[in-house]
């Protein structure tokens, strides 16, 4: 059985998109079946030579792994959406957050969206991590007179414990929406 899938690619795309693709596909296509990879570039205004650089790369990490991978760069969305609903694909992989806005649902296949790389998830995992580690020390560090506060009754306490509640949710929230990014487990969309 010969499979489709799409990769769409613009300037702003980095290195270990190539890397997401065939990890995604190995977890997903349990069997191993013959994956034929169409990589369709987005031209802006660098012109064919960033086109070919990106590509090549891109065919290279594909071919690599065991994935046939051919190129084509389009001038325009239309020129993109129609290309995409020619090849008619199983699975569009899309590179970039600017042409997934301008991409409607519409297209076939299952759209799965790059969220970037995964030392820039581990970096935001470890921040928000953090930040929430020191809200907490702060508090406990703080305890006896926080204890004080909260047993007068008063607003300042009420805002105080809320406020501290919100922001050490807000925090482990992102840090683990971004574990679940680095996981490459896609929630809420």
């Amino acid at each position: 059985m010969n499979r489709k899938a799409v990769a769409i690619l613009d300037s702003s795309v980095k290195g270990e998109f190539g890397d997401f693709c065939v990890d995604w596909i190995k977890r997903h296509y349990k069997k191993q079946i013959d994956i034929k990879m169409t990589l369709l570039y987005l031209r802006n205004s660098e012109g064919q030579k960033g086109a070919d650089n990106i590509l090549k790369n891109a065919v290279h990490t594909l071919e690599e792994k065991g994935i046939s991978a051919e190129t084509e760069v389009t001038n325009s969305i239309s020129e993109l959406k129609e290309e995409i609903k020619h090849i008619n694909p199983e699975t569009v992989f899309i590179g970039s957050d600017k042409i997934s806005k301008q991409i409607d649902k519409k297209i076939p296949g299952a759209l799965v969206k790059y969220r970037g790389s995964k030392r820039k998830e581990i970096k935001y995992i470890l921040a928000y991590g953090i930040a929430a580690l020191l809200i907490y020390s702060t508090i406990f560090y703080f305890f006896n007179s926080m204890q004080e506060l909260t047993t007068g009754g008063n607003i300042l306490s009420v805002i105080l414990i809320l406020g501290t509640v919100i922001a050490v949710a807000y925090f482990y929230g992102n840090a683990i929406s971004h574990i679940l990014r680095y996981l490459g487990i896609s929630h809420g969309h």
